[in-house]
Parts: structure tokens; sequence; C-alpha cells
């Protein structure tokens, strides 16, 4: 690639950043202003005041556990506290199916349903949902659990490990899923053959199950990659010697910007590149 179209892509990858910038400074001004942001959080453990609402505390999902490192670069120590997470079973909540996070009726969020932290939550534009939000009946009342739709890193990582805990769990679950979905869901629930049932982005839920999250976002945690390794082992013995695989953001709006001179030099030394959105 000539440096002139180096020029090109770059501005044109930086137009894009800027863009997906405006718009979410947009939309967090007219939620604001239309009353629609995101306003109290409610916390159902360890929070500063008792939570009003109603849930059990199923079983133990994670003790807390501490990770750390030295870093390559600087040398200082690198470190992260897991705290301890649980299966809670909530009434009465409104969830959102595509992001996977919890609402009471009022429209607070329920902090233990997120990876991010309060902060960030308050800090950036969250569709909430509306006052009047459709129940949705689940055949033979059998305990449900959402499958979400979020980003593929995220949803391996941090989502689907905790899906796949609570199927195996619980006693002849149904899963939902956002009747808008991508791609990789769809081939996760044909491939492994599972039931599921299509609801509205916001839902709401007499009673759903869930394992609490806390502020650990990017940071995979050893219970979750314990759940992986078990669930996909059967796969792990199937290795091609010498195969070298990237896995490209080229479309994404956190692609370096140096990724399409990185792709062709990794192409042309016989690398295999995957866009695994």
């Amino acid at each position: 690639m000539s440096k002139f179209m180096q020029k090109i892509s770059r501005t044109f990858f930086e137009l894009l950043v800027f863009l997906a910038r405006v718009k979410s400074f947009c939309l967090r001004k007219i939620a604001i202003r239309l009353k629609i942001g995101i306003g109290n959080i409610e916390t159902l453990i360890n929070g500063e005041n008792f939570s009003s609402l109603k849930f059990n505390e199923i079983s133990l999902y994670s003790e807390m556990q501490h990770f750390s490192y030295i870093d390559f670069v600087s040398r200082d120590p690198i470190g992260i506290t897991f705290q301890q997470r649980s299966h809670l079973q909530l009434t009465n909540t409104v969830l959102d199916s595509q992001t996977g996070i919890l609402f009471t009726v009022n429209g607070d969020i329920i902090t233990e349903s997120s990876s991010w932290s309060p902060e960030y939550l308050a800090a950036t534009f969250q569709t909430k949902p509306f006052r009047i939000v459709p129940s949705t009946k689940i055949l033979d009342k059998r305990p449900a659990i959402n499958l979400t739709s979020n980003g593929f890193y995220h949803w391996l990582n941090e989502d689907l490990p905790q899906y796949l805990h609570l199927n195996r769990n619980l006693v002849n679950p149904i899963t939902v899923v956002s009747s808008k979905r991508p791609d990789f869901v769809n081939s996760f629930l044909k491939d492994f053959s599972i039931e599921y049932q299509e609801v509205p982005r916001f839902s709401h839920f007499e009673e759903i199950n869930f394992i609490s999250k806390k502020s650990t976002v990017g940071w995979p945690h050893p219970k979750d990659v314990e759940v992986l390794k078990e669930f996909f082992k059967q796969y792990l013995n199937e290795r091609t010697p010498g195969k070298r695989v990237y896995i490209s953001r080229i479309s994404d709006s956190r692609s370096p910007l140096f990724e399409g001179t990185l792709i062709n030099l990794l192409t042309n030394s016989g690398w295999k590149v995957l866009d695994l959105k």
C-alpha cells in the first residue's frame, strides 16, 4: 500500500471515529433534554442503601480473587481484585436483551447486571426502557436466562461463560434473546441446538436469572475462562501446527491506524486474517 493510500485510509478512519463521537455526544444531549438518560442506579448487594428489590442469592459463582503481574514495559506491578459473584434470581425487572443490563420498573440501572462501572454508565449514553414495557410470557414458567447480543469480545469473555453456567445448573431453563442479534449469536444457537425465545429489546420479566457482575470490564475473569475451557475442551485438541491467525478490527472505530498495513504484511507472510464479527 502506497504512502498516499495509507494517508487516505488513516484520514478515513479518523473521520469515522470523529463521527461516532459526535453521534454519542448528540445522543447524550438529546437524552438529557428529554430526561430519558440514565438517572438513578440500584445496587442489590453491598450498596450504600438496602435495595427495595426482591431477589434471591441462589449459589456462589466465584470467590474473591486477586490477579497481578509485572508490566513488561514499565516494570510496575499491575493487578485487579475480582470480587465475589453469585447466581441471583431477580423478580419484577426490565431486561435489555441486547446488552443484558437490567433495570427497575422505574428505569434505574441495576449495577450488578453490567461489567461497566456505575461511573461509566452514568457518564455515557445508555438507552433506557420506556415507562411502559410489555410483559414477556415465558413458556411453562421455566427459569429465564438471557444470551446477550453484545460485541464479540465482551460477549465471548464476559457474557457467554455466565450464560453457560446458568444453562447447565438450572433445571430446563429457557434462553431469551433479542429479536435483533449478530450472526455469531445465531450460529451459537444453531450449532448447539439451543431452544430460545425472541423478545423485544426491552421486556418486563416477573423473574429472571443472572450472574452478578462487578466493574472488571476488559479483564477476563478466571472463573469465566474456566467455564469456557470446560465447554469447548472437545475442540482444543483440533490444532493445526504452524497455523497463524490474526483477529482483525479493521472496520471498528478502535482499529489502530496502521492496521491496514499490518494486515497486508501478515497476509503476505502466510497469516490467516479473521473478522469475528
